[in-house]
């Protein structure tokens, strides 16, 4: 992140470890939680911005944009209406404009700019929380001589290679899991907070819009949601076993290069290169398992708003015989908002687990 961490003018690592300290002197080491610094560090200024914007964001994706459109179509039917039951009466479009303006073109632009705070945001002060982090575990980890060696006195010396080969390897494999891990963290948090309350609110209406036919199409997302939940826990604990075989591949193949004179002087490369092939096979053994499942639960996943829209449309023309036309489109979009919601909850989940 920068060429010296211990660099006191670097203020995302100083921050942290100071409230990480704060929290360490009071609840004791095995206590201390990471709460409290990464809060500290961001501010509550930016969190409520953050929450405040995602808000907007996800109503005006989700609800807003459905409202607008219902709000529109039902307009022109009845601008239709007025014009196939006044024909020699001149119609005026000027309401009709001006929700263009506010419904076509103002809703969605709202949610860009949410959209765009939001992102900024959340990838400022994710990395910020994640350097810190990371900052001060490489600090601790430098103590540690977990996976350290002393350079080889023999071995070529080129610049940085003391440095280099004292760093634990603990560091490189909590690093990539600081920054993997943290990749719009905040966002996720607050999205897994407000999904539900946006389904409550897309359900209402979809009940509201086609009765007993719009909660007979919701159904549909019982099964699937369940085999995707089912599916997302066997990705999970192969991709914990893909991240193991990953950190063994790596420690092995770092220890490798590092003795890589013994192991040619004792005739050894075949058996550290078999060692090191099984354990890549395994590794990519697992990789192609998360595929093949990720991209069955992706699959799913596309069927569900067909599925319900087609079953929801089904039982309202079975029971009431007709379907407007524009409540069909409302409907679709209904629908999506209620699976996008949906799948805000299972992949935020997913990333938590």
């Amino acid at each position: 992140l920068i060429e010296d961490r211990m660099d006191q003018e670097y203020m995302p690592y100083v921050r942290f470890k100071k409230y990480w300290e704060e929290s360490v002197a009071q609840k004791g080491i095995q206590n201390a939680s990471m709460f409290y610094p990464l809060v500290k560090v961001v501010g509550w200024k930016a969190i409520t911005g953050l929450v405040i914007a995602i808000v907007i964001e996800v109503f005006m994706s989700n609800v807003g944009m459905v409202i607008a459109l219902d709000k529109f179509l039902s307009h022109l039917e009845w601008l239709e209406r007025e014009s196939y039951n006044n024909p020699g009466e001149q119609i005026c479009y000027l309401e009709a404009t001006v929700m263009i303006i506010i419904y076509i073109f103002g809703v969605p632009m709202i949610f860009r700019t949410a959209t765009i705070i939001v992102h900024l945001l959340d990838g400022y002060y994710t990395n910020v929380c994640a350097a810190g982090m990371a900052s001060v575990v490489f600090e601790k980890a430098m103590s540690l001589p977990v996976g350290s060696a002393p350079p080889d006195p023999n071995d070529e010396q080129v610049a940085g290679y003391y440095e280099q080969n004292q760093k634990p390897n603990v560091v490189q494999l909590l690093n990539v899991d600081i920054i993997e891990c943290w990749g719009y963290l905040l966002k996720t948090i607050v999205y897994i907070a407000v999904a539900p309350l946006i389904t409550i609110v897309l359900f209402v209406m979809l009940i509201n819009k086609i009765k007993l036919a719009g909660l007979l199409g919701v159904l549909y997302i019982i099964p699937c949601t369940l085999c995707t939940m089912k599916g997302m826990g066997y990705n999970i604990r192969a991709w914990i076993k893909y991240q193991g075989y990953q950190d063994e591949r790596l420690r092995w193949l770092t220890e490798t290069i590092i003795h890589i004179r013994t192991i040619k002087s004792l005739a050894w490369e075949k058996l550290s290169f078999e060692r090191l092939h099984k354990v890549r096979t395994k590794e990519l053994e697992q990789n192609q398992i998360c595929g093949i499942v990720s991209g069955f639960c992706a699959s799913i996943g596309h069927t569900m708003p067909w599925g319900t829209m087609l079953l929801a449309a089904f039982v309202s023309l079975s029971t009431e015989g007709y379907l407007q036309a524009h409540t069909i489109i409302i409907i679709q979009r209904l629908m999506g908002s209620l699976l996008h919601a949906t799948s805000i909850m299972l992949s935020g989940a997913h990333k938590f687990v």
